[in-house]
This record gives C-alpha cells, sequence and structure tokens, in this order.
C-alpha cells in the first residue's frame, strides 16, 4: 500500500492525507512511498517462491530415485530346475563331438540358460548386510540377432537392476557384442555412466571363459526367440 511519510516526524499517513495524523503538520503529496506492510509482503512472496522451487526440485529427485532403484521387468524365461545341469551336459557332449569330429545337434532352451547362468555367475554373499555392490540375479532373453541382458544387484537393502540390448554378430569365426541402450532400473542411462554401468556387466560375463571358447568354436549357432540351436557341423 502506497504512503505519505511525514517530513518531520517520519510517521506513515495513508494516501489522500493532508495533514500527519502523528504531529499535525501539512504533509508533501509528493513524498509518496511503499509502506512496509508492502515489503513484508512482497519479501514473503519471494521466500514463497523459494519454497516452492526447492519442494519442485526435490520431488524432482525422490522422482528420479524412485525410478532408478525400480526394478525392471527381468528378461526372459525364468530359471528351469534342471537348467544348473543339463547344460554343462550339454556343453561336454558338444566338447567331445568336436574332438573326435562326430556331428551333434543341441538345443538349449533359455529357461535352462537362465539357470546355467545363476548357478555359474551368482555367489552367496560372504558379507551380507554389507554396503557393497551385490550381484543376487541374471537373466537372458535370446532373440534371433541380438540379446536382453537383464541382472539385478543390492547394494545393502538398496535393490537396482540393470538392462542393455546387445546386437549379436559373428565376425571371423568370433562372435561380436554391440551394446545398445542401457537402462538402470526403468531410467535410461547415458554418457559416462552408461560406460561404467557397461563394463561392470561385460567383466560380469567375463567369468564365463568356457562357454565363449565353445560358442567361438560351433560352426553352427542359430539364435532364435527363446532358444539357441547349436551344431558341431556345418551345413
Amino acid at each position: 500500500m502506497s504512503v505519505i511519510t511525514c517530513q518531520k516526524c517520519g510517521a506513515e499517513n495513508r494516501l489522500g492525507q493532508l495533514f500527519c495524523s502523528s504531529c499535525g503538520v501539512k504533509l508533501d503529496l509528493s513524498k509518496v512511498s511503499a509502506g512496509r506492510g508492502s515489503t513484508a509482503r512482497g519479501s514473503g512472496g519471494g521466500r514463497g517462491l523459494a519454497r516452492a522451487i526447492r519442494l519442485v526440485i526435490l520431488l524432482g529427485l525422490m522422482a528420479t530415485l524412485g525410478l532408478l532403484c525400480w526394478p525392471a521387468v527381468p528378461a526372459g524365461d525364468a530359471p528351469s530346475a534342471e537348467g544348473a545341469r543339463v547344460v554343462p551336459a550339454k556343453m561336454s557332449a558338444l566338447r567331445g563331438a568336436i574332438m573326435r569330429r562326430n556331428d551333434v545337434t543341441e538345443t538349449f532352451s533359455e529357461a535352462d540358460i537362465n539357470a546355467h547362468l545363476q548357478a555359474t555367475l551368482v555367489r552367496p554373499d560372504p558379507a551380507a548386510g554389507g554396503y557393497r555392490l551385490v550381484l543376487r540375479d541374471v537373466r537372458l532373453a535370446v532373440g534371433p540377432d541380438r540379446v536382453e541382458v537383464w541382472m539385478k544387484s543390492a547394494l545393502g537393502p538398496l535393490p537396482i537392476s540393470y538392462t542393455a540390448d546387445v546386437d549379436v554378430r559373428r565376425e571371423d569365426g568370433r562372435f561380436i557384442f554391440a551394446p545398445g541402450a542401457v537402462r538402470i532400473g526403468r531410467l535410461p542411462v547415458p554418457g559416462p555412466v552408461r560406460t561404467r554401468t557397461l563394463g561392470q556387466m561385460t567383466g560380469i560375463f567375463q567369468q564365463l571363459q568356457e562357454e565363449w571358447a565353445l560358442l567361438n568354436r560351433l560352426p553352427v549357432v542359430n539364435p532364435r526367440d527363446g532358444l539357441l540351436e547349436v551344431s558341431t557341423t556345418a551345413p
């Protein structure tokens, strides 16, 4: 609210008064200014805007954290009960057939592959309750020319899932894997974080040295939806 300040006593008078309500001196109508009440209201409005901005930022951070910790749907079929036994047995038969140059064809189901990965890569946490990243689950969804990799880890009580789309091709007898989109939880991962996440996922799969060596020795590897068909003899 605009006021007129008395040039003698400094009292604030409402706009429209001719004489000071405090000392009675005639007011100088050119001394119009904003009253203290207006300034307080203006400051309060500024503080309210700052609080609103902080609230929006906080809600945004909470939503981002929620999406990061919200596990993505697991890829592929759930591990089978017998896969941890069946896959190593089939791998042994294939290695023997290669050495004897026998014609053997084997089919690996997605459920059996995921059971083998679970048994091979996931280890009991020796420091249960500790705050370090521990692999809890790993699965693949097999397609004709791509694989979706899904992992679930835990950092103490905090669950974290990773998903990567991987294009697969064979060059000079060796398989080449070209990672595409990467997600942590439900959020896509950009830039340096993507590179670091891919490095962690690659490091886990590097433990499968026998599996990679066998795949590269097989002349026929036909991935299909949910299946992997291999043969020791080229067509």
